[in-house]
């Protein structure tokens, strides 16, 4: 028996809800952030059993602030989650423009949420039953208002970059599918969100080396009680941007 549709954040099926097109970065962005171009160019990259990767060019005739997802249900998009943009939308354009240098400490619980709650809207165009963003993560955030367990996030400065650079790099440990992990990046204009989350604390201590990489490189705004100092990082080099998203590990398994 196929099972009903249901929405990732509250479990909710049809005929109890619809679902609606929810946008994975809000499209009130196109004004706000009028120099995003009207098309998306990206590489999907995928690993192989071999351990090779699959590169396959991918080029979407619209902008970044017009991709949605068609599994987020109505009363989710237009109740937590739309507060949520509005209590973002201008410390994000302030950041967008580097108008700050740093989110302000009152804040950073609300860019963390923003940052994770995107991230677990980009994760859902990837269902592919591999591992990745923690499944129970989202019922986590709707209920809790908050970023979700065993994740962080991290701020720092980027060249101005027009054309919004976001990637997801997710994987998990061999032999243990309850054990996943996801590195999100998150590039607009001035602003870099670094986004790691893991479904165990097992993976979690696996990933300790790439969380206190990102704590000496960037400056950490979830969770708070640990942040480290705010290092003034700006990223020039694109290539420097794409390894933010990247493991210098190699032990876990796509």
């Amino acid at each position: 028996m196929k099972l009903k549709k249901a929405c990732p954040f509250c479990s909710k099926s049809h005929p109890d809800i619809h679902f609606t097109k929810e946008h994975i970065l809000r499209d009130k962005f196109n004004s706000l952030f009028p120099e995003t171009p009207s098309h998306i160019t990206w590489e999907n990259k995928t690993r192989r059993s071999d351990g090779g990767f699959n590169i396959k060019p991918i080029v979407i005739p619209h902008g970044p602030f017009d991709s949605t997802v068609n599994s987020v249900c109505n009363e989710c998009n237009a109740g937590w989650m739309n507060t949520l943009e509005n209590h973002a939308e201008s410390s994000l354009v302030e950041l967008f423009y580097a108008r700050r240098n740093f989110p302000s400490d009152d804040n950073l619980e609300t860019l963390a949420f923003w940052a994770a709650k995107t991230a677990a809207v980009n994760a859902l165009k990837h269902r592919d039953n591999l591992p990745g963003f923690p499944i129970d993560h989202y019922a986590i955030m709707k209920t809790q208002l908050k970023p979700p367990p065993l994740t962080y996030v991290w701020y720092c400065h980027t060249a101005f970059n027009q054309n919004t650079y976001f990637r997801y790099y997710r994987a998990g440990l061999p032999g243990k599918p309850e054990s996943s992990f996801h590195i999100t990046t998150i590039n607009i204009g001035h602003a870099l969100f670094s986004i790691i989350g893991s479904s165990t604390h097992e993976m979690n201590e696996e990933l300790m080396p790439e969380i206190e990489l990102r704590d000496r490189l960037y400056g950490r705004v979830w969770p708070e009680g640990a942040r480290h100092s705010r290092p003034a990082v700006t990223i020039q080099d694109k290539s420097h941007l794409i390894k933010i998203g990247e493991l210098i590990s190699s032990h876990y398994l796509l």
